[in-house]
């Protein structure tokens, strides 16, 4: 990696390794490394993940990319960090997070109300997932803006629009053969795209142009192959609008428990409960619950303060909201169900919206020609390229791993790239 300071703070990156999330033709691969292998990290720029941060970058011709990189990374500093046995083992368990990551993203990218992906690379031996950097505000700086009632909440249609918004994403991963549930809703992971409509022009619309973003913590819907299985690595979620079952990993039937929708629906009714009240469901700071960990316990044991309607015609929104913050799963309403009654207090046009429908095709990984750049294994090669780096993704992520074509499994700790399915040619080799 060379990384040197710019002008205003920024860097400049130049990716040792870097693999495409979707194909590209051989003959477009030196415009491919042009584009992604040398960024500049605008270093003021820059959003707290759920595993990392997410900086702001662009390439050499001024195009505008956003990089997630882990908290502990070397790539800002300049400087190898020094880390004990024990921060190894969390460095590589987050690492292990991020690939799983960019899998999830790769599976929505070409979905209306999620992030393009662009690929998967590293620097330093520092993982980073490259993707696109959303112009907009996020719901949470957008709330002032919006507007609200006499009693201190957004009015019902405000409440109703940005709920609706945020469904018809979500319902987007249900037409995947595998759907991806996003598990930390909040009003920071929500933008409001303003590329095409400012977010005036989308309040008086009252039709939002929603993405959501950060999915440090999805999972798939279906099967068992996750890594909290395979690597006992357990994601959560921000405590204030997670559903209890994000909360804990020890009670009976958690797996099953934390890969349904209803974790996303019970997250949305604790921000619509937010936007119509003016309050958030459970009041932690007056439980202690943030000394204690005892989040799980105090959103099982004890119920929000009662969510009041404004009016009459109101009882609708206040009983669905209600109902989606219910302990049990199987008590809360479905993404659908949610839907029908939100777009009720609607327009047709409103409740429809008027972003883009995304692009038709989806990402597959496991097939076509991606472009795979080893700067590492190009100066090992050449002798007088100086000193070799290799990139080596964890082992911790590839323990159990499947093919995608034929079905064999193997116990894998090696290289993961001599066999990944990705690479044409390899298959079905596993070393």
């Amino acid at each position: 990696m060379d990384t040197t300071d710019s002008a205003y703070g920024d860097k400049l990156v130049r990716l040792d390794t870097f693999d495409t999330a979707v194909a590209v033709d051989p003959s477009a691969e030196d415009d491919a490394k042009r584009r992604f292998m040398t960024l500049i990290l605008q270093t003021a720029h820059r959003n707290n993940g759920n595993i990392g941060l997410v900086l702001r970058a662009t390439n050499t011709s001024g195009e505008v990319f956003a990089v997630k990189l882990l908290k502990d990374n070397a790539i800002l500093s300049g400087q190898a960090p020094d880390r004990s046995a024990e921060q190894s083992a969390a460095h590589l368990a987050s690492t292990a997070a991020l690939f799983e990551e960019y899998r999830h993203l790769c599976t929505v990218s070409h979905l209306r109300g999620f992030l393009r992906v662009y690929g998967y690379g590293s620097c330093e031996d520092d993982p980073l997932i490259l993707m696109e950097w959303v112009e907009g505000t996020s719901l949470k700086q957008a709330l002032p803006l919006l507007p609200h009632d006499a009693s201190g909440g957004l009015t019902t249609q405000m409440v109703a629009a940005v709920g609706n918004a945020v469904l018809r994403a979500l319902l987007m991963t249900q037409g995947l053969v595998n759907p991806v549930i996003h598990r930390d809703l909040s009003p920071a992971n929500i933008m409001f795209r303003t590329t095409s409509r400012t977010l005036e022009q989308q309040i008086a619309d009252c039709s939002f142009d929603p993405c959501l973003i950060d999915m440090g913590s999805a999972t798939m819907a279906l099967g068992d192959d996750t890594i909290t299985r395979r690597a006992d690595i357990w994601r959560f979620a921000t405590p204030a609008y997670a559903a209890p079952e994000m909360l804990t990993q020890d009670i009976e039937g958690i797996a099953a428990l934390r890969r349904s929708p209803a974790i996303d629906v019970y997250a949305l009714s604790s921000i619509l409960y937010q936007l119509y009240s003016g309050r958030k469901p459970f009041d932690f700071e007056s439980t202690d619950a943030a000394a204690t960990g005892s989040f799980y316990l105090v959103k099982t044991k004890t119920k929000p303060a009662p969510l009041e309607p404004r009016c009459e015609g109101d009882e609708a929104l206040v009983q669905i909201i209600m109902k989606g913050l219910s302990v049990e799963q199987c008590d809360r309403p479905t993404e659908q169900q949610m839907l029908e009654v939100l777009s009720a207090y609607l327009t047709d046009a409103e409740s429809e919206g008027r972003e883009g429908t995304g692009d038709e095709a989806a990402i597959d990984i496991d097939s076509g020609t991606h472009l795979k750049v080893d700067v590492a294994g190009e100066r090992a090669r050449d002798p007088g390229a100086g000193p070799a780096r290799c990139h080596d993704p964890p082992p911790l992520y590839y323990r159990w791993r499947r093919c995608s074509r034929c079905g064999a499994q193997r116990h894998w700790g090696g290289d993961p790239w001599l066999w990944h399915p990705r690479l044409p040619g390899r298959h079905p080799r596993f070393a």
